[in-house]
């Protein structure tokens, strides 16, 4: 059993820098954690704010304008 979670944060690509999140996947035993994929902040989804994995795939939603959800396999 485990939990999912997203981080943003901004890192620098040259000389620029830019917004990304993080899909982690997390143990509720040992807190391990496992970055499950790396993403770049879109304009068309700014923020976002809540994960669930379903079956291979991981579901996010998102706040602040974001009327779309984002699925990853």
């Amino acid at each position: 059993m485990s939990f999912c979670l997203l981080r943003r944060i901004g890192v620098a690509l040259q000389e620029e820098r830019v917004l990304i999140v993080q899909l982690l996947k997390a143990s509720p035993i040992d807190l391990e954690i496992e970055t499950i994929r790396v993403i770049p902040v879109l304009d068309v989804f700014p923020v976002g704010t809540v994960i669930i994995d379903v079956g291979d795939e991981y579901w996010i939603g998102g706040i602040a304008g974001t009327d779309r959800i984002a699925i990853f396999r």
